[in-house]
């Protein structure tokens, strides 16, 4: 176990893996049938950590990374090189982030698997997947004007409005 320093002094979190971290494309365990996936990611952010779960005599994906080619080949290679030939029965999107539901339809589709998520992440990941750049709403702007926003600002917000489908593939038709 390490134990960190913070800007802000003393990190009272032990990190057991800390410099054991996946490569893209590879697993780790961490317990029994438990094994930890990094996707990339770009920005400060750049990766985030999914989790492969052995499901009996299949497997079930938590979380997917973001809807990117390189991130479904990172994928394939853990498919290919890891899954022993069994399939993957079960996508589950902790929330509606896109880099938690990016790849969840592509994956269902892949797998024939069922997607299991909240009914109001999954109904507001589909709303906010198909708002495009021209659909900003006027109570939206109204509101972060209220909210302080200046006119830089709001037109920031106007211009990445509707990116966020941009990151995610088509969800299937239902969820559980």
């Amino acid at each position: 176990m390490v134990d960190n320093m913070s800007k802000r002094g003393f990190d009272p979190l032990t990190y057991k893996y800390q410099g054991e971290e996946p490569e893209p494309g590879s697993i780790k365990e961490v317990a029994a049938g438990v094994y930890w996936v990094r996707m990339p990611m770009w920005g400060r952010l750049n990766h985030i950590n999914v989790w492969l779960l052995r499901d009996d005599d299949a497997w079930t994906i938590v979380d997917t990374g973001l809807n990117r080619k390189d991130v479904q080949d990172c994928w394939q290679k853990v498919f290919d090189k890891y899954l022993q030939g069994m399939p993957v029965t079960r996508v589950i999107a902790t929330h509606l982030h896109g880099d938690h539901t990016g790849n969840a339809g592509w994956l269902c589709r892949k797998w024939g698997a069922e997607l299991w998520m909240s009914r109001s992440d999954f109904y507001m990941c589909k709303v906010m997947a198909a708002d495009g750049p021209n659909d900003v709403p006027d109570d939206a702007i109204k509101f972060y004007r209220r909210a302080g926003f200046d006119e830089a600002r709001l037109e920031r917000y106007r211009q990445r409005f509707g990116q966020f489908g941009a990151n995610i593939s088509e969800l299937p038709a239902g969820y559980r």
